[in-house]
């Protein structure tokens, strides 16, 4: 946090605010299972993958669209563990359409990691 510009003492002191606006209680819940069902639930778990995979390879769920919500969710989770302090623009639109190395790039560019160039150097 120091590196995004936040003096300790005004984190430790965000940290005790935001702890202190807590909710006063919680609901703590418990599964006691034995090692028969923890293999059912596990089979069970991994059937619901399986069904999860098979729709992603669906047609409606590979399309620019979807693709473009993936990529944005994965900016944003990225985001927080970037240098950048600022978010001025988000750099997918939902909308659009991008080549699958477009979003390779804006990764790049968040991190702060130079492009190979290739492509650079043989158009001038």
């Amino acid at each position: 946090m120091q590196a995004r510009g936040i003096p300790p003492d005004q984190l430790q002191r965000t940290f005790a605010e935001f702890v202190r606006s807590g909710e006063e209680g919680i609901v703590l819940e418990i599964i006691i299972s034995n090692y028969q069902e923890t293999l059912e639930s596990e089979i069970g778990r991994c059937i619901h993958e399986d069904r999860i995979i098979k729709q992603r390879l669906n047609k409606q769920y590979r399309g620019h669209l979807s693709k473009n919500i993936e990529y944005l969710m994965e900016y944003l989770f990225a985001f927080p563990a970037s240098s950048q302090r600022e978010l001025l623009e988000l750099p997918i639109r939902v909308w659009n359409r991008y080549l699958p190395d477009y979003f390779d790039e804006v990764l790049k560019e968040l991190f702060q990691i130079p492009s190979n160039g290739l492509l650079d150097e043989t158009i001038s």
